[in-house]
C-alpha cells in the first residue's frame, strides 16, 4: 500500500464531520452517466443562515486507454472551470493536472498546475499557482 499524501492524513475524519453530517446547510446531489460514458453531476447548497442557494453543473469525461480525464463545471457564481488530468503517462505514479476558471464577468482567472507522484515508500505533490505570484507549494510524505 502506498503511503498516504500529506492532504489525505485525518481525510477521514474531516470527511465525517464535513460530508456525512452537513450541519448549517441542506445539500443535493444528482449524478448519472451516458451511453459513451460521459458523467453528469448537479450540485445543489442552501445555506439555512443567509438562504443563499449555491448550484454546480459538472461534465467529466474519462479516457482511460490514454489516461486522461477531462472535467468542465459551471456554476451559480458564474465560474467556468476546466480541469484535465493525465495519468501515468510521463512515469508510473505520476499524475499531472492543470485546472483553469474564469469569471467571464470580471475577467478573473486563475490557473494552477499539480504533479502527485505516489510509490510504495513516497508520496509528493507540487502546485504552481500561475496567477497568484507565480507560487509553488510541495510536501512530501515518507514512509
Amino acid at each position: 500500500m502506498a503511503v498516504p499524501s500529506y492532504s489525505d492524513l485525518g481525510k477521514s475524519a474531516k470527511d465525517l464531520l464535513t460530508k456525512d453530517y452537513p450541519i448549517g446547510h441542506v445539500k443535493l446531489e444528482v449524478k448519472t452517466l451516458t451511453a459513451n460514458g460521459v458523467n453528469f453531476t448537479v450540485n445543489g447548497t442552501q445555506d439555512q443562515k443567509s438562504g443563499g442557494i449555491l448550484g454546480e453543473l459538472k461534465t467529466k469525461y474519462a479516457d482511460k486507454v490514454n489516461g486522461l480525464t477531462f472535467t468542465h463545471s459551471w456554476n451559480t457564481k458564474n465560474v467556468l472551470t476546466t480541469e484535465v488530468e493525465v495519468l501515468n503517462q510521463a512515469a508510473k505514479g505520476l499524475k499531472l493536472n492543470v485546472l483553469g476558471s474564469l469569471l467571464p464577468t470580471d475577467g478573473k482567472k486563475n490557473a494552477l498546475v499539480t504533479l502527485d507522484y505516489k510509490q510504495p515508500n513516497v508520496s509528493s505533490k507540487s502546485i504552481v499557482d500561475l496567477f497568484k505570484g507565480p507560487t509553488f507549494h510541495t510536501d512530501i510524505v515518507l514512509g
